[in-house]
């Protein structure tokens, strides 16, 4: 009996390889996309649990955080009670490479019970907030265009982050959130899309 052997012919191989080609060119990019997003939400994540660490550290002591007048007092009220790294006025470069900075919008001195509980939630809402202290997270540490800290206004900083690494936050006694709510990277790695606007919580250590 004379078997026949069949095999791919040239053309065969090539569609199959072109066809493969195409799929990783579609898939590759957001699968990516997507692994840097995780990335980014779980380095965040880490930042705003360290804020609250350090919160509920200066809720307990009551140390540190009496006399606020600036933002550079802010800066050194957290970094006197947990966060360990380098200061430089209002920027404190963390050990783990993330940077922090903070601003002290009161205009005036206070104490960290002063830092309100009324979110900013718009850019527009800047004057109408009592959210007296906020602070700029940078996941990726002044890396890839980041934010020139010190030659900009407090308001320029929170309400327009040179990069996607960059995130304002709101922290008071409550805990910490994003200071934007819609649209925010911050409000989506925390929250997702389901939560009620008028009742965002507060991030707290557990």
């Amino acid at each position: 009996m004379n078997t026949k052997k069949t095999a791919f012919t040239l053309a065969e191989v090539l569609i199959t390889l072109m066809i493969i080609g195409v799929v990783a060119v579609l898939t590759i990019p957001n699968l990516l996309q997507a692994i840097e997003d995780k990335d980014k939400q779980v380095a965040f994540k880490k930042s705003v649990a360290i804020l609250s660490e350090a919160i509920q550290q200066i809720t307990a002591r009551e140390v540190g955080c009496n006399d606020i007048e600036d933002n550079d007092d802010l800066a050194e009220c957290f970094s006197n009670v947990y966060l360990t790294g380098t200061l430089n006025k209002n920027v404190l470069t963390a050990n783990d490479g993330m940077v922090y900075v903070f601003f002290w919008r009161k205009g005036e001195k206070g104490d960290f019970s002063d830092c309100g509980e009324k979110p900013l939630n718009t850019k527009e809402n800047w004057e109408g907030s009592d959210a007296n202290c906020v602070v700029v997270v940078d996941i990726d540490g002044f890396n890839k265009g980041a934010i020139g800290v010190n030659d900009l206004s407090a308001k320029a900083a929170i309400t327009e982050p040179a990069g996607t690494e960059q995130f304002p936050l709101v922290i008071s006694l409550h805990g910490v959130r994003p200071a934007f709510y819609e649209g925010s990277l911050g409000y989506k790695y925390l929250y997702g899309t389901d939560v009620d606007l008028d009742n965002v919580p507060w991030e707290t250590s557990h």
